[in-house]
C-alpha cells in the first residue's frame, strides 16, 4: 500500500511541476514576446561540391528541417573522405508590401571559423555577384550592400573542409530573429522599419556510426522545486523584461 501511494504521489508530483512549467513559460512569452520581423525567402541555392539546387529551378530542398515563416534551421550531412565545399544562399525581402525590397543593408559580424566563407550582395539584378560566386563555390568575404548604400539584400555563407575515411560533417544553416550568440553571423536589416534577422552556420565534423552514448536514467524531481520554480521563473522573465 505504501508503495502505491508514494508511486501515485511521484507522478502527481511531475505532472504538476510539467504544468506549472508550461504555464509559467507562456506567462514569459506572452507578456515579453515581440513579433518577429516580417520576412519573406524569394529564392535559396545550396551548391554541394559542385553540384547545385535552387528554388528558382524548382529544385527540392537537399535538407532536412523547415522554415516556418521564413525562420529555422536547414541541415544536410555530407561524407566521403577528401576536400568539400558546401554554400548556402538565401535571398529575403523584408516589409517588402510596405517599403519595398531595396531599402535593407546588411553586415558581417564577428571572425568566420577556419574554412568558413561569406558573402553579403545584391543578388544579381544590378549589380551583385553573389549568385555567380556561388555557382563557382567561391564566395568573396565582402558585403556589398552595407549600411548607407542600401539596395536588395542576399547573403550566403559556406564551409570548405576536408574528411577522412569514416567521418562525416553535419552542416547547419540557421535563420533566427534572436541575436546570435555564434561566434560569426549576418545580419539583414530594414532601416525604415529598424527591424534586422541574422544568418548563421555551424560545421560539425564526427566519426560515422559513432554510438550514442549510454542512457542515464533521470530521477523524479524533489518536491521543493515546485516551491523554487515560480520564483526562478519570474526572475529570468523580469530580466528578458528588462533586456528588450
Amino acid at each position: 500500500m505504501y508503495q502505491i501511494q508514494s508511486r501515485i504521489s511521484t507522478s502527481l508530483v511531475s505532472t504538476s511541476l510539467a504544468s506549472l512549467f508550461a504555464f509559467l513559460a507562456m506567462l514569459i512569452t506572452s507578456t515579453c514576446a515581440q513579433a518577429s520581423p516580417v520576412i519573406s525567402l524569394q529564392d535559396w541555392i545550396f551548391n554541394i561540391d559542385g553540384t547545385t539546387h535552387e528554388a528558382w529551378f524548382g529544385d527540392p530542398l537537399p535538407t532536412t528541417g523547415t522554415l516556418l515563416d521564413g525562420y529555422g534551421t536547414l541541415s544536410l550531412e555530407v561524407s566521403g573522405a577528401g576536400t568539400h565545399n558546401v554554400i548556402g544562399y538565401f535571398d529575403y525581402e523584408m516589409y517588402e508590401s510596405i517599403n519595398t525590397f531595396f531599402n535593407e543593408s546588411g553586415q558581417a559580424s564577428g571572425i568566420p571559423a577556419i574554412g568558413q566563407s561569406w558573402e553579403i550582395d545584391e543578388p544579381g539584378f544590378l549589380f551583385g555577384d553573389i549568385v555567380d560566386n556561388v555557382f563557382l563555390g567561391a564566395l568573396d568575404n565582402s558585403n556589398g550592400v552595407p549600411a548607407g548604400f542600401e539596395d536588395d539584400v542576399a547573403f550566403a555563407l559556406g564551409w570548405d573542409f576536408s574528411l577522412l575515411d569514416g567521418e562525416s560533417a553535419v552542416i547547419d544553416f540557421t535563420i533566427t530573429d534572436l541575436l546570435p550568440t555564434a561566434d560569426f553571423f549576418l545580419t539583414h536589416t530594414d532601416p525604415d522599419v529598424d527591424e534586422s534577422f541574422y544568418f548563421y552556420s555551424t560545421l560539425d565534423i564526427q566519426a560515422s556510426g559513432t554510438p550514442a552514448g549510454p542512457n542515464v536514467p533521470v530521477s523524479e524531481p524533489p518536491v521543493f522545486y515546485l516551491v523554487l520554480a515560480p520564483l526562478l521563473i519570474l526572475l529570468l522573465r523580469r530580466r528578458l523584461c528588462q533586456g528588450q
